[in-house]
This record gives structure tokens, C-alpha cells and sequence, in this order.
């Protein structure tokens, strides 16, 4: 998750954003990210890098506010 936010600041030009969080503990405990299970069961494979996902998504932002 803090490398997805970390991507978010650098391609929308906000470093050092302060995300806002509670202190309240997930109740699922530790959440993590991966494509692992969606690419074995059905042989699913990014077309792009998740940086450049994210780049076009702030280029489609930017240009349709």
C-alpha cells in the first residue's frame, strides 16, 4: 500500500501528502497486494507497469476535470 501511495504523490505532484489514517487495527489483519492468485487461476497479465497505469490515469485525470 505505501508503495501505491508513494507512486500516487510522485505522478499527481503532491510529495509528502499526508494520507490520513486511524489508529484503529484492520480487523482482517495484514493486507496485502498481489496479482499472483489472478494470474494462475486465469492467466491474467498487466499490459502496463503499475507506474505507468498510474500515469495515464493522472494524464486522463488532468485532461477531463
Amino acid at each position: 500500500v505505501n508503495d501505491v501511495l508513494a507512486e500516487l504523490e510522485r505522478v499527481f505532484e503532491v510529495r509528502g501528502y499526508k494520507w490520513t489514517h486511524t489508529d484503529e487495527q484492520d480487523p482482517r489483519g495484514n493486507v496485502y497486494m498481489s496479482g499472483d492468485q489472478i494470474k494462475r487461476e486465469f492467466g491474467w497479465r498487466p499490459l502496463v507497469t503499475l507506474e505507468r497505469g498510474m500515469e495515464l490515469t493522472a494524464e486522463w485525470w488532468k485532461g477531463n476535470k
